[in-house]
Formats: C-alpha cells, sequence, structure tokens
C-alpha cells in the first residue's frame, strides 16, 4: 500500500504542508485527491492509493505508474479537457480536471477488458486479414475501429480557442540538450570559454537522476563538489551555474527534433523554439532498461528510478513489501531508499552470479536484507496490482522462489536515449564491450556526453560533460569517452524464456513476443517490416522505452547474433507535438 512519509534514514525529505509545498487537490475522474505543490499527477495519485491510472491500447489491461518519467504511455490523461497528456510531467495545480483515458465506462471495471481474453484467440494480425468480404461489412467495422483508434478524445467544444500559439527563435553559440551531471558540466564547459549557452531539460528541475542519487562524490575534477551525496552535489552545481549571465535555462522544455545544420526544435507549453546554435552537445542520459517477462506490465511494477524520485522528490512510498530485481549496485541504493522510508524488502535479487560488492550492497547485507544471486525475475501475478513474483535462472526454465509483495523494483541497468542522437541519419549499434546501444558517429558540430554511452558515476559524468563542452566551444574534435569493468552493466537476456504468453515488447501498443514470433513466421523477418506488421515502436513513447528489446528480439528470433541487433529508424519528432504548435 502507497503513502506519504514524513521521515527518511538516508536523505531530506521535501517538507510537505509549507512553502514551497502547500497543500492543494485535484480531481481524478470525479474523485476528490489531496496533493501538495511540487507533486507531479502521478505521484499525487499514488500517494492516494490510486494503482490504476489507464488502461492499455489493445487488451485494455490494467496499466499503473512506470518509470515516472513520462516515457510510456501509462501516464496518459486528459487534463483540463486536453487529452494525451503525461501524468509522469505535470506537476498538480489547485482545482485541475484529470481523466484516465481509453476505458469505459471507468478504469476500475473497464468493459473493453474482454479483448484480453478474446483477442488473443484471433489470428495474428487478424486485422488486416478480416472485414474485407462482403464489401457492406468494411464500412461497419471501419466506424468501429476509428472509435478505439486513440488513445485520447480530441476536445471540440472550443474550450482552447483562446489559446496562443507562439514561436521563438534562439541563436546561442552552445546549446546544450539535457540538464542532469553531464549537460551541466557541458553548459559550464562552454560557459567557461566565454561562450553564450542555451541549456534545455524536459523535467521540471534540472539535476537530471542525481537529484534522487545519494551516492557520494569522490574524485571530481570540481574539488568543491567531493564529499557531498549527488543530490546535493548537483544543488551546488545548479546554484553556480545559474549566477552567469551568458547562461539560459529552459525547463519542462522537449527537445523534439535535430536538423541539419544544428537546427533544434523544442517545445514548451504552447511555444515552438526555432534553436540556431553553432554547436550542440547532447546529454539526454539514460532511463531503466525494459526487461521482458511474463505478466511485466502489471500494475506495482515500477522502475528503480523512478521509486528513487518518488522517495526523494515527492515524499512518497509507492508500496510496502518490495522486490527489487537488479544487476548493478544501484539496485542496492534504492533497496536502502525503500527501507529508510520504511517498507519492509522481502529481497534483492541480483542477476550477477558474483563480483565485488558495491558501496551499498554491503549495508543491504548489513540490515538483514535477503541477497539472492544468479537470478531474476520470470513472472508476476495480480490484475489490478503484482501479488506474487516468481524468480529463479536468467536463462529461464522452472522458478525456484516466490514472493508474495505489492512492489516489484527493476534495476536491470540503463537504456541510453540515443533518438536524438540518431533522427535518422545513423542507427544506434549494439556496442558488445558496453552492453548498450550507441550512435557514435555524429555530424560536424554535434556533440554527445554523459549516460548515451553507458552508466557511470557522477565525477566520470562531470569531467566527460566538461570536456565535451569545451570542445564544443572550440569547435573541436569530440572527446573520446572511456567506461571500465566495473560500470559497464550487464545486460540480462531480453526475454526471460519461463512460459507463459504475457511477455510484452512493447506496452504501448500491447504486442508480446509470440505476437512477434507469429509475425516473422509469416515473413516479417525485417526490423522494419516486423515493425509495420505487428506495430511494435508506433504507441505513444515512438519506442523510446522498447526499441532496444525489439531489435535484440528481433535479432534472436531472425538468426542473428547480439551484436546484429539492429532497432528501427528514428525519426523526429522525439516525443508528441501538437499540430497548433507546428502551426503556430
Amino acid at each position: 500500500m502507497a503513502k506519504r512519509i514524513t521521515k527518511h534514514q538516508n536523505c531530506e525529505l521535501p517538507n510537505l504542508g509549507s512553502e514551497p509545498y502547500e497543500e492543494i487537490s485535484f480531481s481524478f475522474n470525479g474523485k476528490r485527491i489531496q496533493a501538495f505543490a511540487g507533486d507531479s499527477i502521478t505521484s499525487a495519485l499514488i500517494a492516494s492509493g490510486s494503482t490504476l491510472l489507464s488502461r492499455s491500447f489493445k487488451y485494455h489491461r490494467p496499466r499503473g505508474a512506470y518509470d515516472v518519467f513520462g516515457q510510456g504511455h501509462e501516464s496518459l490523461v486528459t487534463v483540463n479537457h486536453e487529452p494525451n497528456i503525461l501524468a509522469d510531467r505535470i506537476r498538480v495545480q489547485n482545482g485541475m480536471v484529470v481523466k484516465s483515458q481509453n476505458a469505459w465506462p471507468s478504469v476500475e471495471f473497464d468493459i473493453g477488458a474482454v479483448n484480453d481474453v478474446f483477442v488473443p484467440m484471433l489470428p495474428n494480425g487478424f486485422y488486416y486479414k478480416m472485414f474485407h468480404k462482403p464489401k457492406w461489412l468494411w464500412p461497419i467495422a471501419e466506424h468501429q475501429i476509428r472509435k478505439v483508434a486513440g488513445l485520447g478524445k480530441v476536445d471540440v467544444s472550443g474550450k482552447h480557442v483562446n489559446r496562443r500559439y507562439e514561436k521563438h527563435s534562439r541563436f546561442p553559440d552552445v546549446c546544450v540538450i539535457g540538464g542532469g551531471p553531464s549537460g551541466l558540466a557541458a553548459a559550464k564547459g562552454a560557459l567557461d570559454e566565454g561562450k553564450q549557452v542555451l541549456l534545455i531539460d524536459d523535467n521540471p528541475e534540472l539535476g537530471g537522476h542525481s537529484v534522487h542519487s545519494i551516492f557520494q562524490v569522490n574524485d571530481c575534477v570540481n574539488e568543491s563538489l567531493n564529499g557531498l551525496p549527488e543530490n546535493k552535489a548537483v544543488q551546488k552545481l545548479i546554484e553556480e551555474l545559474s549566477a552567469n549571465p551568458n547562461l539560459e535555462v529552459m525547463v519542462n522544455t522537449c527537445v523534439f527534433g535535430l536538423y541539419e545544420d544544428n537546427l533544434v526544435a523544442a517545445q514548451c507549453d504552447a511555444d515552438l523554439f526555432k534553436i540556431r546554435a553553432e554547436s550542440v552537445v547532447l546529454a539526454p542520459g539514460a532511463t531503466d532498461r525494459h526487461l521482458v517477462f511474463e505478466n511485466n506490465d502489471r500494475p506495482g511494477i515500477l522502475t528503480a528510478r523512478g521509486v528513487e524520485r518518488l522517495i526523494m522528490c515527492h515524499a512518497v512510498l509507492p508500496g510496502e513489501d518490495t522486490v527489487v530485481v537488479t544487476t548493478h549496485d544501484g539496485g542496492f541504493h534504492t533497496a536502502l531508499l525503500l527501507k529508510g522510508a520504511g517498507a519492509k524488502v522481502l529481497a534483492v535479487v541480483d542477476g550477477r552470479e558474483s563480483g565485488s560488492a558495491g558501496e551499498f550492497e554491503g549495508q543491504v547485507r548489513n540490515l538483514a536484507i535477503p541477497v539472492y544471486k544468479g537470478l531474476t525475475v520470470h513472472a508476476a501475478y495480480g490484475k489490478k496490482r503484482i501479488l506474487r513474483i516468481d524468480v529463479g535462472p536468467i536463462s529461464g526454465g522452472d522458478s525456484h522462489k516466490s514472493f508474495d509483495c505489492d512492489l516489484l523494483v527493476m534495476a536491470v541497468g540503463f537504456k541510453p536515449q540515443v533518438n536524438l542522437l540518431s533522427m535518422g541519419r545513423k542507427r544506434p549499434e549494439w556496442d558488445q564491450q558496453r552492453q548498450i546501444l550507441r550512435v557514435t558517429d555524429l555530424p560536424s558540430g554535434m556533440y554527445s556526453t554523459g549516460e548515451v554511452h553507458g552508466a557511470a558515476g557522477f565525477s566520470r559524468l562531470y569531467a566527460e560533460g566538461t570536456q565535451s563542452g569545451k570542445a564544443a566551444a572550440q569547435s573541436a574534435s569530440a572527446p573520446e569517452t572511456e567506461r571500465t569493468a566495473e560500470e559497464i552493466i550487464m545486460a540480462l537476456p531480453a526475454d526471460i524464456e519461463s512460459g507463459g504468453k504475457h511477455h510484452f515488447i512493447c506496452k504501448c501498443m500491447d504486442v508480446t513476443r509470440s505476437e512477434a514470433q507469429a509475425s516473422i513466421d509469416e515473413g516479417y523477418d525485417q526490423v522494419e517490416s516486423l515493425k509495420r506488421y505487428s506495430s511494435m515502436g508506433m504507441g505513444p513513447c515512438q519506442g523510446k522505452a522498447c526499441h532496444e528489446a525489439v531489435a535484440r528480439l528481433a535479432a534472436i528470433d531472425t538468426g542473428l547474433s547480439a551484436d546484429d541487433a539492429v532497432p528501427t529508424t528514428m525519426r523526429p519528432p522525439f516525443s508528441g507535438v501538437s499540430f497548433g504548435v507546428l502551426a503556430g
């Protein structure tokens, strides 16, 4: 059961109820929800005990918060009559009216859930093969298909006719995209060279994942940050940069397109920004890796960074009986934060057989939390909330142990956000050494830094960001990046093959592994044709969550090696953009 927390053993929490966190309220599906200023819609709903946010696109399966970062369809809601708004990203306002989507008559009881029973009985790709004969049947079927084709309903009553769309231009020397440790360091590096810098981030605040990290900073080239926990270090860095008159910061601003000659297209609310920079530094970071297993879409399964954000930024504990599945020390960091918030951590399930213990593994063991090595999650059980999970070998097969829990935390590595680096120019390629998809060859005047090249500690991210910022300011060659063996996170098999037919590769479009395999058997054995036939990666997130899993599993199922895993072409827009913004 989720709840608000007022104290934590390992970190400071927002002082809810006092400035700037005054108590407010909004409505969700007609129900009054108490919240605090600074809450996202998602954090407020979780704190209130609302497990379900939406229903899935095809099968209408229950869906709850997942990454709390605004990259999946799970958080799409209608806000003040405007559809398809990301609840993870939007901060609550007093009196706001929020409604769930793709459910009737309610998100708790959805008639469309019968699809979860009947649609799997139909032939694969049945919507391409049926309703063509007799001719009179298609217009009837088409009308019904179009009614359910969208996730939200556009307001046609004129409630937004007074909205004004504006276009703006910016011409900085250096444009830095991403406000995490590397992006902030890149901005500082360019500022130190006397350049005008524009720093853009799509979150309400700068800092990236460091705002919810208590890892201690050591050996940083900026010696004033050494000895501080990351969340304190990044705030100190932000304060240092904010005093520089040559820096312009834009938050809540999403870069949705990157075009030739360093043209950057960005959206902030109803405003379109056209940015032409001499140099562009891409520091979009990475998100928690998507793991495919039986019922991997159930509410109550959250990413590690999402859980950390809920605890440290919103003072929300998303569950009580918790299991953490991990492949790196970050999972133990999350377990420690959960324990300090009052959760009962039943186990940490670590996919690594051996290796040196990290900074937090020893602390977790000292708290008598059981640690299971060489295992991972096999299946989740429950409908509107997980009730139990099975764990077993990473190779699949029979499960070894079960846990009754209401929260499963996934910390199985990180997936670089390579969409902007690719943007139709060059597809990412699988880096066997770093165990990630990477884009290394960028056009002249474009640089990349940070976790797009693999997970690393704060000090390395800061150093690489500074070097990239200086190189961008000087129009020099892009600096090389490196990762040590301790920093590289092993990639688990893209699908934990332990039985069952609900292994969702693409949760946006409800595409399972078995559906993808059936499509390949029908001849759609190229990743692009497979995407078009099965709709994998064509949902609201445009493949940001699943493109790595799609690429790896498509390679396996077509007889290729992991080195040959190639995702589909990534094109603008990176995120949804309204026609009003584009038209101005």
